[in-house]
C-alpha cells in the first residue's frame, strides 16, 4: 500500500514540464524498477540474475522499452552500490525531487 501511495504521489506532485523532460516512460514505473534493482543488489544477488528477475516482473508495464528499463536498472544498481547503508525506498523522494527540478 505504501509503495502505491508513493507511486501515485510521484505522478501527481510533478509538474507537466518536469514529466516532459523525463523519458516518455512512466516516471513512477522507472522509480519502481530502480528500487527493485537496488533491493536485489542489497541481497547480494548477481547483477545478471537481478536484471532477469526484475525484467520478468516489469516486461508488460508501459515502461517496458528495453532502453528505458535498462537505464532504470542501471540507476537502481548504481544507487545501491554507491549507498550501501541507505534504504532503497529513498529513491522515491529523490526521484520526485529530480522530476520537480530540485537539487539533492
Amino acid at each position: 500500500m505504501k509503495k502505491h501511495i508513493i507511486t501515485a504521489l510521484l505522478i501527481t506532485t510533478t509538474s507537466a514540464p518536469a514529466l516532459a523532460a523525463y523519458p516518455a516512460s512512466q516516471p513512477a514505473q522507472a522509480a519502481e524498477v530502480m528500487v527493485r534493482m537496488c533491493q536485489q543488489q542489497h541481497t547480494g544477488m548477481d547483477k545478471n540474475k537481478a536484471i532477469s528477475k526484475v525484467y520478468d516482473t516489469v516486461s508488460d508495464w508501459p515502461i517496458a522499452s528495453t532502453t528505458e528499463v535498462a537505464a532504470a536498472m542501471d540507476e537502481g544498481w548504481s544507487f545501491a552500490v554507491q549507498n550501501p547503508g541507505m534504504k532503497c525506498e529513498k529513491i522515491y523522494p529523490m526521484m520526485i525531487d529530480m522530476l520537480a527540478g530540485k537539487k539533492n
